[in-house]
Parts: C-alpha cells; sequence; structure tokens
C-alpha cells in the first residue's frame, strides 16, 4: 500500500503539469493554416489519434472538435460541416489534441461531460 502511495506522489508533479499545459489559454505548437472545415478537423484529428493508438479517435475527435468550435461565432459546432474554423479554434483544437494524445480522458479536456440524463456537469 505505502508502495502504491509513493507512485501517486511522485506523478502528482506531471498530473499537474499536464494540466496546466492542457487548460492553458494557448498554444507554442502550431496549428495548422486558417481555413479548414469542422469535418476536415474531425478527420485529421481522428487520423492523428488512431496513429497513436489512443481508445475511440472518431468520438475524440467530434467532441474536441466541437468545443474547439464552440467559441468561433455565429453557426459554431459540429453541426456545420463545411464551416471553416478560425485560427483561434485552430488553436484550441491543438491544445485539446495533444492533450488526448498524452492520453490525458476527454472528459478532463472538456471539462465537463453529460452524466445519464444530466448535463453541463463540472
Amino acid at each position: 500500500m505505502m508502495r502504491v502511495t509513493a507512485v501517486l506522489r511522485s506523478r502528482a508533479p506531471l498530473v499537474a503539469a499536464k494540466s496546466k499545459l492542457c487548460h492553458s489559454s494557448s498554444s507554442s505548437s502550431s496549428a495548422g493554416a486558417a481555413g479548414l472545415t469542422v469535418s476536415e478537423a474531425v478527420e485529421e484529428v481522428s487520423r492523428r489519434l488512431a496513429r497513436a493508438g489512443v481508445p475511440e479517435p472518431g468520438l475524440s475527435a467530434r467532441h474536441l472538435v466541437a468545443q474547439a468550435a464552440a467559441g468561433s461565432g455565429p453557426g459554431s459546432g459540429s453541426g456545420s460541416g463545411s464551416r471553416d474554423l478560425d485560427r483561434d479554434a485552430l488553436q484550441r483544437l491543438e491544445t485539446m489534441t495533444l492533450c488526448r494524445l498524452a492520453r490525458m480522458p476527454v472528459q478532463y479536456i472538456l471539462r465537463e461531460w453529460d452524466f445519464r440524463q444530466l448535463s453541463g456537469l463540472r
């Protein structure tokens, strides 16, 4: 039991650092060129996650793109697949994708998740 506690304590700084990176407002990496549509973004993120062996890459990609697009102005969201994502949305998406590639659960990245009939749990 003490060994498990020691392992968990040793990982605490890593978890805190990963959380800080994934929830920062900007990312130091390039988010790609503006003009990517929602549908293209879902396909690209899904491919990247699948290549890395992340479980449920398609579902993860849809959630991440929907969250990134949510702050992109009118008509945003995964329902408008032909709409272009702006540069800010692409940057948010890249940051969230990197977190998912690091195996952070989607719920932690989105900071909310539906549970049964309840939605918007934080």
